[in-house]
């Protein structure tokens, strides 16, 4: 389906605001409302809007991120199918990508301790060792996620950095289940929301707020299916030396007004910078390589580039 600049803007906006109501959208889009149901609705049934999910920061309520990087030996499609097919059996994967480049697999978890993850990615290295050829650990730190600047063609002015939380916070009954019938419908009525609930629209907007308020969501926005609309997704992870903290900042800032940077990044034991990228094709992730290591290559140590290829799996909520 071929998308026009009023689309790209009601996808703009609905990538940072997605719970916005539709005289909300046509306010900010400049459209009369019954022409932005009908643009979304239509998108919709393009399979280019796949739905609404809401971003939750899951370390607020007890959980660490682990970041998994699989390379298979004597690689074949079977081969990945069987590791992919176990991995979606465990609710505790929240990521789960076929990429290419330096590695074939690309694996999030979300666990309640060390022990926890060690002993499933143990398991899962002893039941295909057979296949599994090198793996990369690391732990996640911060995720800062950015607007997709690019569908609109404009010069990024607002940043959306969302950093993780580190303090805790214990959800009662109601909250968890408010939790799970929003993380996968993030745009449904508040009132249908009280009614699953079993709870006045008074309550459910109450506990609503309080879970924005305490950091646990972090946004609501819509799955866009960037292929369709003519991108690829790329990750650029960078090894940095010899740089100081002044420097480091003014790469992060020239980093955060790409227009096509959607998500930063950092982990440890992983590249000190991972950047996300939304562009037309490899040629374009290239050119982009480039104009950085052009500004900052004195203190680029290393990289390398994956390819986002196929998605498996998202989950934005672990099992509570």
């Amino acid at each position: 389906m071929p998308i026009d600049a009023l689309d790209r803007k009601i996808l703009y906006e609905l990538d940072q605001k997605g719970r916005a109501t539709y005289n909300e959208l046509a306010k900010a889009v400049r459209a009369h409302r019954n022409v932005v149901a009908y643009r979304i609705k239509k998108m919709e049934e393009a399979g280019i809007l796949r739905g609404y999910f809401t971003e939750i920061n899951n370390s607020v309520l007890g959980f660490t991120g682990y970041r998994v990087f699989f390379k298979f030996s004597n690689y074949n499609p079977e081969a990945e199918q069987k590791v992919v097919q176990q991995l979606l059996k465990d609710a505790r994967v929240a990521w789960c990508f076929s990429v290419s480049g330096k590695w074939d697999l690309d694996i999030i978890y979300w666990c309640k301790s060390r022990f926890e993850f060690y002993e499933l990615l143990q398991s899962l290295q002893q039941e295909f060792s057979s296949i599994i050829a090198g793996t990369e650990v690391s732990q996640v730190v911060d995720i800062y996620h950015y607007p997709k600047s690019y569908l609109v063609d404009a010069k990024r002015q607002v940043t959306l950095k969302k950093k993780l939380g580190h303090s805790t916070y214990e959800l009662n009954d109601l909250q968890k289940r408010l939790l799970h019938i929003i993380s996968t419908e993030a745009r449904k009525d508040i009132i249908q929301i009280s009614k699953e609930l079993d709870a006045s629209i008074n309550t459910t907007k109450k506990y609503l707020a309080e879970l924005q308020k305490q950091g646990i969501i972090l946004s609501f926005r819509p799955f866009i299916d960037i292929n369709a609309l003519g991108y690829n997704y790329f990750k650029l992870h960078l090894y940095l030396q010899g740089y100081t903290e002044a420097e480091k900042k003014s790469l992060i800032s020239y980093l955060e007004y790409d227009s096509n940077v959607v998500y930063l990044d950092f982990y440890i034991n992983g590249a000190d910078i991972e950047i996300e990228y939304h562009v037309r094709d490899q040629q374009e992730m290239n050119l982009k390589f480039a104009a950085l290591r052009e500004k900052f290559g004195k203190f680029i140590k290393d990289y390398f580039i994956i390819k986002f290829e196929r998605e498996h799996v998202v989950r934005y909520l672990p099992a509570l």
